[in-house]
Order: C-alpha cells, then sequence, then structure tokens
C-alpha cells in the first residue's frame, strides 16, 4: 500500500487529473508527486509510483527529483540531424520539442522505431530502455515535400521563361521602331 497524503489519494480516486493537464505543470508529467516532502508521512517515491500506476509519466526534471537521474549527452543538434545518448535508471519516453512531424526518422540504438506524439503539443516521445540508449532522428525527404519541391522548380522555371520571353518582345519591338 501506498503511503500518501489523504488529499492526493482523494483527488487521485475521485479522478484527479494525473497529468497536470490545464495546470501549471508540465503536460503529461509527474510534477507534484515530487513535491510531499514529509507532509503526512507521503513517501515522493510512493506518490509518484502511484502517478505511474495512472497512467502518468516521469520527465526527466521528475525523474531527477526523484533521485533517478537521466544523463544526456547531445551529440549533434542540427536542423535536420539531432543525436544523443540518453542513460536512464527505468524504461522511459523521451519528449522532443519538435513537432512529429512525419518526415522525422527515429532510431534508437541503431534500431528504427515510430516515435509517439505527445496529446496536446504534437511533440515526438521517444521509448527508451534502462541503460544507455543512443538516439537518432534525421529529417528525410517525403512524398509531399518532394511534390513541393518539383512545384517550386516548375514555378520558378516558368518564370524565368516568361521574362526571357518579355525580354525578347522588347528587343523586338525597339529593333522594329
Amino acid at each position: 500500500m501506498w503511503r500518501l497524503p489523504y488529499s492526493s489519494r482523494a483527488l487521485l480516486d475521485a479522478g484527479g487529473d494525473v497529468h497536470g493537464v490545464g495546470d501549471d505543470h508540465e503536460l503529461d508529467v509527474i510534477g507534484w508527486g515530487t513535491v510531499f516532502r514529509a507532509q503526512d508521512g507521503a513517501d515522493p517515491r510512493d506518490v509518484a509510483s502511484l502517478l505511474v500506476e495512472r497512467g502518468a509519466r516521469h520527465h526527466i526534471f521528475s525523474a531527477t527529483a526523484l533521485g533517478d537521474p537521466a544523463v544526456i549527452r547531445i551529440d549533434r543538434w542540427g536542423a535536420q540531424s539531432k543525436v544523443f545518448s540518453a542513460n536512464v535508471a527505468r524504461p522511459e519516453k523521451l519528449r522532443i520539442r519538435l513537432l512529429n512531424y512525419p518526415a522525422w526518422r527515429v532510431e534508437v540504438n541503431g534500431r528504427e522505431i515510430t516515435a509517439g506524439t505527445q496529446p496536446v503539443t504534437g511533440e515526438i516521445l521517444i521509448p527508451v530502455d534502462t541503460g544507455s540508449n543512443r538516439v537518432r532522428l534525421t529529417f528525410v525527404q517525403t512524398e509531399d515535400r518532394l511534390i513541393g519541391d518539383l512545384v517550386s522548380a516548375g514555378t520558378l522555371l516558368l518564370v524565368i521563361a516568361w521574362s526571357l520571353y518579355l525580354r525578347r518582345q522588347e528587343q523586338v519591338r525597339n529593333v522594329s521602331v
């Protein structure tokens, strides 16, 4: 049985929001589970464990506050390629502050995975296992972007051709005058 403050148990049992959506907390994160130090004898780990059981997820800050630090090392963070390592104490979902656009390809430890999406914000969620994980995100060409590039190139060629045509017409008029 979890040792929780009565108010926490009552809120959770009444269907309270374990994610903090709509509060000043991070979305979908254990925030308030880490603040109950010795209040009614509550252990922050008990609060966090119950929140996880009810569907909340740890964020790097809540995990660190509970004494389970994650170590993140960024190797490359460019516009179209991001590579980093994450060493975590338990399975986690890393939230990357990028919209989960279909052109992002995600690899964890050399295996391509399907990344999740943060419900409210649309950010990328990457599941990682306990221990060291190498994560690579690559922005690749998709069919819609290829079509857009072709339309843009075609339009540019039409504008150039039209400009040359108008210049030629102007030259013909100047010669005939």
